[in-house]
């Protein structure tokens, strides 16, 4: 499935891709380089007090609701948080695509474990949970005082099936785990600079020690038949993205950077990458050539702008941007840019043109100020994105729109269960 995957997101996520499947919550899942000229669904996950709930929507206005899903974890849908990390993946290379749910901060919730990431046949009635992984850090208390897990996927070692990457919440040292696809039983990716599956942050600093959480993406960035992954920071990362070459290349550093071991930068005018430094990452062909565009959101301050950079021409800024310099922005109303500001960008081809479009989802209100309300904001891609940012999306319940928390997305065609 080599066409959208990745976007985690900390509130309710939305989601479109053009394969099979569908994907919801507060982390979704971006593109992953090629083209299926399918046109996609939205999946709108929800974020803190969102009873582990997502919905399905129709990919054009009015975006209507084809259905709701709830995770099968039942303590932790009851335990406060609730939320949802959505991607769609192809873990078996069969004709059908599966769904992967990420969970949120448990905050130490009385008789929720953390860790867990749950795999979900999208073809089967109400789309029931076929099984769960648990990540976890050895020698840290992540799972439980976190236990945050934020996947994306992609085809990282070029033979047809999916592996699930996961990025961890804040006290997992900067770690990331790989799980092989479903003919290896998911187990652990052999072959990462880590034994059991870990990749990790290389942000130079105390970042890993002081936070050490991680947003990550997969996605084609170098034109090869395998993908890359992107690896994001939150507060304390100073505005670093470090990518990531495939399995074939043993995970080295991606080559041809504009910082050397394989870092790009956040170029957000303005003291943003000092007092937070959050980047959000997606991988996106938003031009339909092939390999991606790499897309940077940013975190509370950050004014509601996302970048895009250009794989293809050594991460310079995409043309084509509503904003010089490779910027979008989000265009929700009132005070939300100024005051929060968080984008988490997520992509899919949803007219079918063989170009994904842009989605940016916004931020919680946990942080104590104003949040996205439940929105996710929908462009274009890089022929019409300036003409594409009028149209919003909602997340259709109305006690967790009240929460004040925001949403983000991924893109997928969905097939809804039988009735």
């Amino acid at each position: 499935m080599k066409n959208f995957k990745n976007l985690v997101a900390s509130a309710t996520a939305v989601a479109v891709a053009a394969g099979s499947l569908l994907t919801a919550s507060t982390a979704i899942a971006g593109p992953e380089g090629g083209n299926m000229n399918t046109p996609g669904e939205l999946v709108i996950g929800y974020g803190a007090g969102g009873d582990g709930f997502f919905e399905a929507r129709d990919s054009t206005a009015p975006y209507g609701t084809t259905f709701f899903g709830r995770t099968g974890y039942g303590a932790y849908n009851s335990s406060g948080p609730g939320q949802t990390f959505p991607i769609l993946c192809n873990l078996d290379n069969d004709a059908d695509a599966e769904l992967v749910l990420g969970f949120g901060d448990i905050g130490q919730s009385g008789g929720v474990l953390g860790g867990f990431i749950e795999i979900r046949d999208i073809r089967s009635a109400n789309h029931v949970s076929v099984s769960f992984l648990r990540a976890n850090v050895p020698g840290t208390t992540f799972q439980a005082n976190n236990g945050e897990t934020r996947p994306a996927c992609g085809d990282i070692d070029d033979d047809g099936r999916d592996e699930i990457v996961v990025g961890l919440g804040s006290g997992s040292l900067g770690f990331v785990q790989v799980f092989d696809d479903a003919v290896a039983g998911f187990a652990p990716m052999g072959g990462t600079p880590f034994p059991g599956g870990f990749l990790r942050f290389p942000q130079p600093g105390a970042y890993n020690s002081t936070n050490g959480e991680t947003f990550v993406a997969v996605g084609n960035l170098d034109g090869d038949s395998a993908e890359e992954i992107a690896i994001g920071g939150g507060n304390g990362a100073e505005g670093l993205v470090a990518l990531i070459d495939d399995a074939g290349a043993s995970f080295a550093a991606l080559s041809g950077t504009p910082i050397g071991g394989g870092f790009v930068r956040l170029k957000l005018p303005g003291g943003y990458n000092a007092a937070n430094g959050t980047v959000h990452p997606a991988i996106c062909d938003l031009d339909g050539v092939g390999n991606g565009e790499l897309v940077l959101g940013v975190g509370v301050g950050g004014g509601g702008f996302a970048e895009v950079k250009d794989a293809s021409a050594s991460f310079g800024p995409a043309s084509g941007t509503a904003f010089p310099d490779g910027f979008t922005r989000i265009l929700f109303p009132g005070t939300y840019r100024s005051t929060n500001g968080t984008t988490k960008p997520f992509c899919g081809d949803l007219d079918g043109d063989g170009r994904d479009e842009l989605g940016l989802g916004t931020g919680d209100s946990d942080t104590g100020v104003d949040g996205g309300d439940g929105f996710v904001e929908l462009k274009g891609d890089l022929t019409n994105e300036s003409v594409g940012g009028s149209d919003f999306v909602r997340a259709n319940s109305g006690s967790f729109r009240a929460t004040g928390n925001g949403a983000t997305g991924t893109i997928v065609e969905v097939v809804p269960p039988p009735s």
